[in-house]
């Protein structure tokens, strides 16, 4: 049997699959400290800044510590981080986890539910809605989503939407009103091949959740490639284009741990 572990270092995050094992690895950490956004603590030019269509009043900032994404005024506007493709992010031979801290996300004009946070991985790089192969957990207030897609199946419905080559999602996790402020993705090798398990824990203000599971994915599936791009995404998800309006996300810090 695999082992299969986790080690968050927040308080109040520390969460296992299997085992603890605290001298995790670091592979990744951005503390938005530097005031440049494409930088991490570590490593120069690791973000591509993405701005939907063009949309040159959307933007990303670093400043007092935290990242700040915003995407105004259209319909269904988004801006994302998006990494390189990084072999030390591979998750079948080990797990990873992305932990998200210091979450901040607003609506501002618009409801609540059309403000979304998503937290992406592709063997390709690039915006996840163009992906063939992609995992991805979205959070909007009320609701956690987290799912994939395989060569391509099902392109007109979001990826979380989908469990491989068909609805439904992996997972769909009503959670509690409250205010999100910590959120981790672990994936890794299942028990049997062409398994991965994934664990998704959520916390905040009256929200407190840990659900963990399997679904299918192979190496073949993913490419090939034991190697994953990073997307972090606010998305503007209203209907409608008003001027002033604005899904924001600010964020303290991102990890990636194996």
């Amino acid at each position: 049997m695999k082992r299969f572990s986790v080690c968050m270092f927040s308080a109040g995050l520390l969460a296992t699959v299997a085992s603890i094992d605290c001298s995790a690895q670091l592979l990744v950490r951005d503390n938005f400290d530097n005031g440049i956004v494409t930088d991490v603590s570590t490593m120069r030019n690791f973000w591509h800044v993405s701005v939907l269509d063009g949309n040159t009043a959307s933007s990303a900032d670093e400043f007092s510590g935290k990242l700040s994404l915003r995407a105004v005024d259209w319909s269904n506007s988004s801006v994302s981080l998006t990494s390189s493709v990084l072999m030390d992010m591979g998750f079948f031979e080990r797990p990873i986890t992305i932990t998200l801290e210091g979450i901040d996300l607003q609506a501002d004009g618009i409801k609540p539910e059309e403000a979304r946070l998503r937290l992406s991985l592709t063997p390709t790089g690039g915006r996840v809605v163009e992906a063939a192969d992609a995992i991805s957990l979205r959070y909007r207030p009320g609701v956690l989503l987290l799912g994939c897609r395989i060569n391509g199946a099902g392109r007109k419905l979001p990826v979380e939407s989908l469990s491989g080559v068909a609805a439904p999602s992996i997972m769909y996790a009503p959670l509690p009103e409250g205010k999100l402020e910590q959120l981790s993705l672990t994936i890794g090798p299942g028990d049997t091949p062409g398994m991965l398990r994934y664990q998704v824990v959520a916390k905040g203000d009256n929200i407190d959740f840990e659900q963990r599971g399997t679904f299918n994915m192979s190496l073949a599936q993913w490419g090939g490639v034991n190697g994953a791009s990073l997307t972090v995404e606010v998305r503007r998800d209203a209907p409608a284009s008003v001027n002033g309006t604005a899904a924001i996300l600010n964020l303290k810090s991102l990890t990636v741990t194996r």
